[in-house]
C-alpha cells in the first residue's frame, strides 16, 4: 500500500528563528589623517587599517631623503679620495726612503772622491818634491871660489892691478850657455855701496862648464886707485856674476852672483900687493 506524504497545512506559518541584527563597531580612522581615497578602499574591501599590503610608502623627494643622498656620495667620495691619499703618502715614503739612502750614498761616494783627490795631490806634492829633490841633487850649481891679484903694465908705462875671480861647477851636470861677468868700482869713503848692473856686452865668457873644471873672470884698475885705496881716501868694489843654464829646465837662467869690498892687507914677501875680501851688500844670491 503505498504511503502518502501529508502536506503541511496550508494555513499554518512555520516557527523560524528571526535573524540576528549585526552590531556595527565604530569607524576608526588611522593616525595621520589618510587620504579619502584610502579610507574609501579600505572601506570597500572590508579589511582594516594597517593591513602590510596597503602600507603608504615615504616618498624619496622629500629633503629629508636628498640630505641622506648627498650624504652618503660625500662620504663614499671621501672614502676613495682618503684611500688614494692614503696610497700617495706610502708612495711618497717609499720615495722620500729612496731618496735618503741615494743621498747617503751620495755623500759616501763625495767622501771617497775627495779623500781619493787628497790622495791625489798628496802624491803630486810629494813626485813634485821629489823632483826638484832630484834636480837640485844633479843640476849644475855655479859657485866662486877665490881671486887673485896681479900687476899689469900698459905699453905707455901706464901700471895697474888685475884681478881674477875665479868660478866653478860643483853640481853633477854641465852649465849652459855661461856667461862670466866682473866689474869693478870705485868710491869715495862718504858714498853708499854701489849698485852693479852689467851689460851683456861685458860677458867675458859664454861656454858651457862642465862640473869640476875651474875658470875665472877678470877685471883692471890703475895704480891710482890701488894708491887711494892705500892712503885710505876711496873704496873698491868687485862684482862677479854667472848666468847659466841647467839641463833639466833650459827655459830658465840660473844665476850666482858676488858683491866684495877690497882692502889692501900689505905685501907679501916679494913686495906684491895682498888684498882681502868681504862679500858686503844685497848683490849676493844663488838661484
Amino acid at each position: 500500500m503505498a504511503c502518502q506524504q501529508q502536506a503541511p497545512p496550508k494555513h499554518e506559518k512555520a516557527n523560524v528563528a528571526p535573524k540576528p541584527t549585526p552590531i556595527q563597531r565604530p569607524q576608526t580612522l588611522p593616525i595621520g589623517n589618510p587620504s579619502p581615497a584610502t579610507t574609501d578602499s579600505q572601506q570597500q574591501t572590508g579589511k582594516e587599517d594597517g593591513s602590510p599590503e596597503h602600507e603608504s610608502l615615504p616618498s624619496l623627494a622629500t629633503p629629508e631623503w636628498i640630505t641622506t643622498i648627498i650624504t652618503g656620495i660625500y662620504a663614499l667620495v671621501s672614502t676613495f679620495m682618503w684611500l688614494s691619499m692614503r696610497r700617495s703618502v706610502k708612495e711618497m715614503s717609499k720615495q722620500s726612503g729612496l731618496m735618503a739612502r741615494n743621498l747617503a750614498s751620495l755623500r759616501q761616494q763625495s767622501r771617497i772622491l775627495k779623500d781619493s783627490i787628497e790622495i791625489a795631490r798628496r802624491s803630486a806634492d810629494i813626485a813634485e818634491s821629489s823632483a826638484k829633490t832630484y834636480q837640485n841633487t844633479e843640476r849644475a850649481w855655479m859657485t866662486w871660489t877665490r881671486f887673485e891679484s896681479g900687476t899689469i903694465a900698459s905699453n905707455d908705462d901706464q901700471r895697474g892691478i888685475v884681478f881674477k875671480m875665479y868660478w866653478i861647477n860643483t853640481g853633477r851636470t854641465p852649465a849652459i850657455n855661461s856667461s862670466l861677468v866682473l866689474q869693478i868700482k870705485h868710491t869715495d869713503n862718504s858714498q853708499e855701496i854701489p849698485n852693479f848692473d852689467p851689460s851683456p856686452d861685458t860677458a867675458t865668457r859664454q861656454a858651457p862648464l862642465i862640473p869640476g873644471v875651474e875658470v875665472y873672470s877678470a877685471g883692471a884698475v890703475d895704480q891710482q886707485i890701488i894708491d887711494n885705496l892705500r892712503n885710505g881716501t876711496c873704496r873698491l868694489f868687485l862684482y862677479g856674476r854667472c848666468d847659466y843654464q841647467i839641463t833639466a829646465n833650459m827655459e830658465q837662467r840660473s844665476r850666482t852672483e858676488g858683491c866684495l869690498e877690497v882692502a889692501l892687507n900689505g905685501f907679501d914677501s916679494q913686495g906684491r900687493y895682498v888684498f882681502r875680501y868681504m862679500a858686503i851688500g844685497p848683490q849676493n844670491s844663488v838661484t
